[in-house]
C-alpha cells in the first residue's frame, strides 16, 4: 500500500521518495530564530562532502545536482554533479557557521541580504532539476568579457562579447592582419574566460 505522510514522504513499502514539493516546504524555507541562509564556497570537488557535513550538523542545506553523461568508448556513464561547482547553500546561525568553517571543507561564506528572493530562486531551480529539464549552469556574461566557445563549429575559439541579444556576438581577433571578425554564437555554447591572457594560448 502506498500512502503519503504528513511530511510529504511517499512510502511504497520500504522505498521512500521525497516529493519535490515536500522538499521545498521542509528544506527551502526561511530560517528560524537566528538562522539564515548563506552561500558557502567549498574546496574543489568537495560539494557533496560539504552537504554531508551540514546534514550531520542537523542543518538545512541545498546542493542542486544535474545529470552529466560521459562517454568512454562505446559506453555511456551517467552521474549527478553539482549545478554550481564549488558552492552549497546552507541555513544556520553564527555559531554553526563558525563550526562549519572550522571543518576545513569551506573556504568562504557569502551573506545573502534578501533571504526570500534567494529561496524563491532556489525553489525554481529545484523544480527544474527534479523534473529533468536539462538544467545546466548558464553564464551571465556582459559586453567586453572574454569567452571561449565550448561546442559547435567554432569550438575552441576565444573572443570578446560585443553584443548580447538572443545570441552572443563575439569578436575574434586576427592579430597578424590587425583585423577582427564578429560572429554570432548560441548562449549555451560559450564559457567565461577568467582573463584575456588565456585566449592567447588557443
Amino acid at each position: 500500500m502506498t500512502c503519503v505522510s504528513k511530511d510529504g514522504v511517499i512510502d511504497g513499502g520500504g522505498a521512500r521518495l521525497v516529493e519535490p514539493s515536500a522538499q521545498e516546504g521542509t528544506t527551502l524555507r526561511l530560517g528560524s530564530g537566528d538562522g539564515q541562509w548563506f552561500v558557502f564556497r567549498t574546496l574543489p570537488r568537495r560539494e557533496k562532502k560539504a552537504a554531508d557535513l551540514l546534514e550531520n550538523m542537523g542543518l538545512s542545506y541545498y546542493l542542486p545536482l544535474r545529470e552529466q553523461v560521459t562517454r568512454r568508448g562505446r559506453r555511456r556513464f551517467s552521474s549527478r554533479v553539482p549545478l554550481f561547482p564549488g558552492y552549497v547553500f546552507g541555513c544556520c546561525d553564527i555559531a554553526d557557521r563558525l563550526s562549519a568553517m572550522q571543518s576545513g571543507i569551506f573556504v568562504q561564506w557569502i551573506d545573502v541580504k534578501d533571504q526570500s528572493q534567494l529561496l524563491s530562486e532556489l525553489r525554481g531551480i529545484h523544480i527544474a532539476v527534479e523534473v529533468g529539464a536539462g538544467a545546466k549552469l548558464y553564464p551571465r556574461l556582459q559586453k567586453g568579457q572574454w569567452v571561449r566557445v565550448v561546442s559547435g563549429p567554432l569550438q575552441g575559439m576565444a573572443g570578446q562579447i560585443s553584443r548580447r541579444n538572443a545570441k552572443y556576438r563575439i569578436v575574434l581577433d586576427l592579430t597578424a592582419l590587425q583585423a577582427a571578425v564578429a560572429v554570432e554564437v548560441d548562449m549555451q555554447d560559450v564559457e567565461l574566460l577568467d582573463e584575456p591572457a588565456r585566449a592567447d594560448t588557443l
